[in-house]
């Protein structure tokens, strides 16, 4: 008799825990979901911007051929148009430039 009683509460200590992992499992994995939609937004609108500042950069400066990469190592589209904004503003006589390749390409 005492052998089934300990069959019982060891079936019922098995359910709890069953049920208890599943409500934590289903806890992370809701988590883990929104993090993940989260940063797929987030990224999605980095992409839209560096997209958008790369199309005011061909509109501006009009290359004869494509832009060299400009991920990486490179600057991304959205930096170099800061000092291709502030060439276009200020028409500076004196351009001192510290990089290589693509900052090159953006100097009007």
């Amino acid at each position: 008799m005492a052998s089934y009683y300990y069959l019982i509460v060891f079936s019922g200590i098995t359910i709890i825990l069953f049920i208890l992992n599943h409500i934590i499992f289903n806890r992370k994995i809701e988590k883990l979901s929104t993090l993940i939609i989260t940063s797929g937004e987030v990224n999605c609108n980095n992409i839209i911007s560096q997209n958008d500042a790369l199309f005011a950069l061909y509109a501006e400066l009009k290359p004869k051929r494509g832009l060299p990469p400009t991920r990486g190592w490179a600057a991304s589209p959205d930096l170099l148009r800061l000092p291709c904004d502030f060439i276009a503003e200020n028409s500076p006589s004196t351009i001192v430039e510290c990089s290589k390749y693509i900052g090159n390409n953006i100097m009007p």
